[in-house]
């Protein structure tokens, strides 16, 4: 009899402990492919960035002497930095290559504004990655098993995060940022919109 529940538990035992180990095995390459997936999206951030300004340099003729500052200004213009939005960015141009032919201003315009919505859609599937990731690792069972598992794990070297937004003391891939305006960043801290002005000033 005693022998008999012995090895009853012990295959209970061994089916659960089974299941555990597959459902531990699961939750962990998920949680595994999910920071893959937002170190890779990182990444694609960047180079749909560096894409973008060297394609608008590029025909913008911009020679290596001013690249740094053409990289700041794309970069200005992107974050909304710029009262004066593209066309200030054109002025710089101008100043930088006189000689610039009028009809290509409207291609830099639409590489651009072209480059910007590319880059936003990026940014958006960065951030969905990290919804779902997040989501994943704080409801029911997937938190019980980031804590277990040691999730969400810390980023080193080249793909590190620049800054700990979640203030938890380690680089995670939560802690990837999106790029905003300086205009929306102002607009959602003081809670007032100031409206866009296409003419600058």
């Amino acid at each position: 009899m005693t022998k008999s529940i012995l090895g009853i538990a012990l295959v209970a035992f061994l089916i659960f402990g089974g299941i555990g180990a597959c459902l531990g095995v699961s939750a962990y390459n998920e949680m595994s492919t999910a920071e893959v997936g937002l170190k890779a999206q990182w990444q694609e951030n960047q180079n749909s960035y560096s894409k973008f300004t060297l394609e608008v340099s590029e025909m913008a003729g911009v020679t290596n002497a001013y690249a740094d500052e053409f990289q700041e200004n794309i970069t200005a213009l992107m974050e909304g930095r710029y009262s004066g939005g593209q066309g200030q960015l054109m002025s710089w141009i101008q100043e930088q290559n006189p000689t610039i032919d009028p009809q290509l201003y409207a291609n830099i315009q639409t590489a651009i504004s072209a480059g910007r919505e590319d880059f936003r859609r990026s940014q958006t599937a960065l951030l969905d990655r990290k919804r779902r990731y997040e989501t994943s690792i704080v409801t029911f069972p997937g938190n019980a098993w980031a804590g277990v598992l040691g999730f969400p794990s810390e980023i080193t070297g080249e793909l590190k995060p620049p800054r700990d937004l979640d203030a938890d003391g380690i680089l995670t891939g939560l802690d990837y940022p999106v790029i905003k305006s300086g205009k929306t960043t102002k607009a959602f801290e003081t809670g007032v919109d100031e409206g866009v002005n296409p003419f600058g000033g």
